[in-house]
């Protein structure tokens, strides 16, 4: 896994803060295309994966980190270029907010 070290800095954020969950995506780079890493086959008896439903808060100037451990849904990543892409909200109350995807690239060596 890795820890995502999150800070709030510039932009034009028009909210009080930003928002983001547990969940994210994985792609990597095969062949010079982004493709999504392929997820491992789900438990007998298990329908689906499902996220914990957390908002975190992340103030203007604030620094949030986030423990990530694929190994549950991905198993061991292989050496390789990889793209970890979380969703953030410009939160300014219930139900009025933006959205975007916002993603970080690392190596697995």
């Amino acid at each position: 896994g890795l820890t995502l070290v999150v800070t709030q800095s510039g932009g034009n954020p028009t909210g009080d803060f930003l928002m983001t969950g547990e969940s994210y995506r994985l792609i990597s780079l095969v062949d010079e295309t982004w493709k999504d890493v392929e997820e491992l086959p789900l438990p007998e008896g298990v329908d689906a994966r499902a996220w914990n439903s957390i908002g975190y808060p992340i103030s203007k100037g604030e620094t949030r980190e986030f423990d990530i451990n694929w190994e549950w849904m991905f198993g061991e990543l292989p050496n390789g270029t990889y793209r970890i892409i979380k969703e953030f909200m410009d939160f300014r109350k219930t139900g009025d907010y933006d959205t975007g995807e916002y993603w970080v690239e690392f190596n697995v060596q």
